[in-house]
């Protein structure tokens, strides 16, 4: 279940970054909603910036 919700995040990002009832982008309802989750998913992106950052500088 916890591999679900991640592949659908992961594939919709902005529509579970968004809040329904707001125009600003707010992360505070998905903390909520499962916060090791979301820890892992910003983890994970913040790696995969680094990488891709770092590999840029190498070549």
């Amino acid at each position: 279940m916890l591999i679900i919700d991640f592949l659908i995040i992961l594939a919709y990002p902005s529509k579970y970054l968004k809040c329904s009832n707001c125009s600003t982008t707010t992360i505070l309802h998905l903390v909520t909603i499962n916060s090791k989750l979301i820890k892992f998913y910003y983890m994970w992106l913040i790696l995969l910036n680094t990488k891709l950052i770092t590999s840029k500088f190498n070549t």
